[in-house]
């Protein structure tokens, strides 16, 4: 037999699944928006995120040229030094919108992620297949749905862009110093004889 606080009691745990099923829609509602925002802001500034970086990248690359150049022909005077300083000054700005522009995109993709490991600890409950089936479908959702930002699909932008523009900028520092010291040998060669 059911007594009355029995009742008030499982209408009082209804209502909580009830409220519990109806924030887990909205937070789905939610992130299926701004799946669909971050869709279209890749549609729309691709071209414009690749080009500020291939602008970034190629004046990176040209200063610490530039900077090496500095090194190798100073006479170690003032104005040598501030050549030196001023270059390294000029790639600041460059290397602040590379790592604000990836340090962003991907501290929103990370937020993405700890949704989906906050949905996996949400309690699966035996009785109520709906929730479940809920749950089963957001998480499918974050698994196909993931948020990333690209630069009209060439590359993603996000952690590793730093990484790869080090390394981009490495390799062809290496390539450029070696063309130098090729053509000042070839060219110190042909003075002498």
């Amino acid at each position: 037999r059911k007594g009355p606080a029995v009742e008030t009691v499982l209408e009082a745990q209804d209502d909580l699944e009830e409220a519990a099923m109806d924030r887990l829609i909205a937070v789905r509602l939610v992130y299926q928006r701004v799946w669909a925002l971050v869709a279209l802001l890749n549609r729309c500034f691709g071209l414009s995120v690749l080009m500020q970086v291939g602008n970034d990248f190629l004046a990176i690359t040209s200063n610490c040229y530039w900077m090496f150049l500095n090194f190798r022909q100073s006479a170690a005077s003032p104005f040598d030094i501030l050549q030196i300083v001023a270059s390294g000054v000029w790639s600041a700005p460059h290397l602040g919108n590379v790592l604000v522009l990836s340090l962003l995109c991907d501290r929103t993709a990370q937020c993405a992620t700890r949704l989906a490991l906050c949905l996996h600890q949400v309690t699966v409950d035996l009785r109520n297949e709906s929730h479940n089936a809920l749950i089963t479908q957001f998480s499918l959702q974050l698994l196909h749905q993931r948020l990333h930002f690209s630069a009209a699909g060439f590359f993603n932008v996000d952690c590793t862009l730093l990484y790869t523009i080090v390394g981009a900028t490495t390799t062809y520092l290496i390539i450029l110093i070696q063309f130098h010291m090729s053509e000042s040998t070839i060219g110190g060669g042909s003075n002498g004889q």
